[in-house]
Parts: C-alpha cells; structure tokens; sequence
C-alpha cells in the first residue's frame, strides 16, 4: 500500500525532521520523556492538520482517514527507530512492525485505536521482547490507545487456523517496518496454510457474527441513539462486508479486494466505494465538539 496519493504529506508529519530532533536529544534519564514529547508534539500538529482538512473539505472522509493512518505509521517507524538507535543502541533482526484493523487497511478515524503485531520469524528472544515492550510504553506516553501482540509466524499461523477473529485481522495485515521480507514470507504462507479453500466458512462465520452484534445493539436501523460502528447499517458492517470479500478473492489466489482498492485511482469506484460514507461518518464523529477524543 502506499499513501503518495495523500496531498502534501509532510504538512501533516515531515519524518526526516522529526527523526533529527530524536537524534539531537541529549543522554540520560529524562531521554525517553523527551522523545515522547517530541514525537507528541507531533503527533499533535499532524491530527490538527487532518482536522482542517477535514473542515475545509468535510465530504472527504477518505482523505482524512488515509491521512490519520500515514500519520500514525510514521510515528510507529519513528518510535521504532529511536528505540533501536538511541535506547537499545542496536539494530534488532527479524523483527516486524504489522498493522491490523483500521491501521492495516490504511484508513484510520482521529483518535481510533492503533493495531500493531510485533511478528517475529521464531519464538521471540528476549532482545526483540525488549525492544516491543520499549516501543510500546513510549507509544503509550504519546497517550495512544494500543491493541498489540507479539507473535512469531508458526504461532500465528496455529491461533488463525481456529480463531476467526485473528484470521479476519491478519487478512488486512499491512507492513509497517522493520523486517519486510519476514512480513511477505508470512503472508504467503498465511495464504497457502489458512485462506485456500476457507472462504465460505469464513463468510459464514462472519454473517453469524453479525447477526448476533445487530441483536446485541437493537437489532434495527432507527434508534434515537444508533451505535454508527456496530450497528444494523452502520459502517462496521460495512468493513466486515469488506473483510468477505477479501477472504473470496485471496482464498482463488487473486490480489484481495482491498489491495485492489488501494491500488486503484483515489477517484475511481473500486477506492471509493464503501470508503466514501464510513470514512467521512468515522471522521466527523471523532473530530466534531463532543465526540470521542480518545481511546
């Protein structure tokens, strides 16, 4: 996936400079509360750029929710590096950044929860333990809400073969940083091992799940107060839609829907489609006075 589509990047987060004030920060016991401010700080000025994107253009959910993901995947390589550079002072091997859910579709709502996998080729030592745990704790300086794991390939492989949940997950899994060659070698095995062949009960695993989320919340489109993520209609369902078809396409060897739409002209209908009305529904909610501003 790539975000050269996204208007002026470096006005919502210009890595190289931000990467030269880590590597200008002075030594010692306050270093790890300076990198967090710096890379806060950033973080900030990045979301408040999406924000008036959003304002000037607020039909666009697309864009704003494609700029939030850059956002965040740029402060994840810069914590990774920094960790790595100046806390560890070493280069950690076979170690993967991924991105799940919203994070690894490349669309993300402001203040949406990020979804990070440390994917390791074996059990993981205790050097890539070490440096998980240290880019973790500074993520959650920079207040970040984390769903996070540490996982080597052969473990991932045995929990998505009889968890659906972790299967839907990694089916949209994206490469942040880190180890890419270990990423493609996962995911092609991921292919072969798990998706070849399993898409109609995937499918029908996922309609039981919504059927059950929509009793849970009502089970009707019109309620005073609908849930816009889980609800009957809502946007969620939208996703999960997205995640069958996925499954159908990757599970006859073809490139998944979503890579299709990434690859796809941002005007065309293939990345706009479902896109269009829950990025800018999951946009607005979270910037607009009184939505959710964290977590």
């Amino acid at each position: 996936m790539s975000f050269l589509d996204i208007d002026n990047r470096r006005a919502i987060v210009e890595r190289r400079a931000v990467a030269d004030r880590l590597a200008s920060l002075r030594a010692g016991k306050k270093l790890e509360k300076a990198a967090a401010e710096v890379l806060c700080e950033a973080l900030e000025a990045g979301r408040a750029e999406v924000i008036r994107r959003l304002e000037r253009e607020p039909g666009n959910g697309r864009a704003a929710a494609r700029a939030t993901a850059f956002l965040h995947e740029q402060i994840v390589r810069l914590a990774y590096d920094f960790v790595c550079e100046r806390l560890l002072r070493q280069q950690v091997e076979g170690l993967a950044l991924i991105g799940l859910g919203g994070t690894g579709r490349g669309e993300m709502a402001p203040f949406s929860d990020l979804d990070l996998m440390f994917l390791t080729a074996k059990a993981p030592s205790a050097e890539q333990e070490r440096t998980a745990e240290a880019v973790l704790h500074l993520l959650w300086d920079l207040k970040l809400k984390l769903g996070h794991s540490v996982r080597s390939t052969s473990e991932l492989i045995a929990l998505a073969r009889r968890d659906m949940t972790i299967r839907t997950a990694f089916l949209e899994a994206r490469w942040l940083w880190g180890d890419e060659k270990l990423f493609d070698a996962t995911m092609r095995r991921f292919r072969k091992e798990i998706v070849s062949g399993s898409a109609a009960e995937f499918v029908a695993a996922k309609l039981t799940e919504r059927d059950q989320r929509h009793v849970k919340m009502g089970d009707s489109r019109y309620v005073v107060e609908p849930n816009v993520k889980d609800g009957k209609a809502a946007f969620g369902t939208s996703t999960r839609s997205t995640g069958s078809a996925n499954m159908c396409t990757a599970s006859s060897g073809r490139r998944t829907w979503s890579e299709r739409a990434c690859s796809a002209p941002p005007s065309s209908a293939a990345s706009t489609g479902r896109s269009a009305s829950s990025g800018r529904c999951a946009a607005t909610s979270t910037c607009w006075p009184g939505g959710r501003r964290s977590g």
